[in-house]
């Protein structure tokens, strides 16, 4: 228990060998005080033996009895110190539980956010491709299908901001072939005005590689890893998406041909609010991050053949998409 200091201000730390050692010595010299004087007091008293013997059993009683009540105080007051601080501790671990939760819920929601003006840029560009007069009907078909992808997951996004500590992201799960859910997602992406100039490929290993997932929540990861790929080209390079299968389970990997990201920045990519970019956010591979652990997926950042950075994402194994998945 801390002790204040001679003026106040702050406690002074206890010194558990000093302070145990004064008070042994203390009580030492109260015993041999009190054996010393009431002795010499019984032997004033006492008429005979027996008298003597009968004052030093009620000298014994009684500093028994008074040596309880006083061990009973001490111990009193030192749990009741105890509990006091017990308390102050739960007291503040309450507060920091709260904070941590706003904390994260701020972080989550500025993430959703960021991942709402991705799609509605997609949505700003198709809106202006489709009203050209010189599209053919199925490239208008095309674009009106990718409107309506974006208008969906714009719902569940919006869905997912306004629930921001109350639900799991990603909590609805079905069985995607990953393949397909990559290319539906490239297809969303290529909209995007930081896209348009890129050589945007997909390669899919096995086409048949499946993952327990979030549909919405999977473009979204896609969205971001392409895009913060594209950033790295200059906007003008090569972005390759890869999907394939490994003994652990799905593997999806975004490369590109940048500069790459030397290994000891690599942990501070994660870091939210952390950006290279002039208007960047910072919040693009924060929201990976968090839709790859809802997923209960690995995400890593290493080197590329392409020359640049690969950003790969590692998926629990399910079943085949020609066969049921397990419930």
């Amino acid at each position: 228990m801390p002790l204040r200091g001679r003026f106040g201000g702050e406690p002074r730390p206890v010194r558990p060998v000093r302070t145990a050692a004064l008070l042994a010595l203390a009580y030492l010299v109260v015993c041999l005080a009190y054996i010393r004087i009431s002795s010499a007091v019984a032997a004033r008293m006492a008429g005979s033996v027996a008298d003597l013997e009968r004052i030093e059993t009620l000298k014994g009683a009684l500093f028994v009895v008074v040596s309880a009540a006083a061990f009973f105080a001490f111990a009193w007051f030192v749990l009741q110190r105890i509990a006091s601080h017990e308390r102050a501790l739960a007291d503040h671990r309450t507060a920091l539980v709260a904070a941590e939760r706003q904390a994260v819920a701020g972080v989550f929601a500025a993430s959703v956010a960021h991942d709402i003006n991705n799609v509605l840029t997609v949505m700003d560009a198709g809106v202006h491709l489709i009203a050209e007069d010189d599209l053919d009907g199925d490239q208008r078909g095309e674009l009106e299908r990718q409107l309506e992808s974006a208008v969906a997951d714009l719902a569940v996004l919006s869905r997912r901001l306004s629930e921001v500590g109350r639900r799991t992201p990603g909590a609805e799960r079905s069985r995607l072939v990953l393949a397909e859910v990559a290319d539906d997602g490239l297809r969303f992406a290529r909209s995007h005005t930081r896209l348009r100039s890129c050589d945007v490929r997909l390669a899919a290993d096995d086409p048949d590689v499946a993952v327990e997932g979030d549909a919405a929540l999977l473009h979204q990861m896609i969205l971001n890893l392409v895009l913060n790929a594209a950033d790295a080209t200059g906007n003008h390079g090569r972005v390759e998406v890869r999907v394939r299968r490994d003994a652990g389970g799905a593997v999806l990997e975004v490369h590109d041909d940048g500069p790459g990201i030397p290994p000891a920045q690599r942990a501070a990519v994660w870091e939210p609010f952390r950006t290279t970019k002039p208007e960047g956010s910072g919040l693009g591979l924060l929201s990976v991050r968090a839709g790859a652990e809802a997923h209960r997926a690995v995400v890593e950042v290493g080197d590329s053949p392409l020359g640049g950075a690969c950003f790969r994402v590692r998926f629990p194994a399910v079943a085949r998409a020609n066969a049921p998945v397990a419930s």
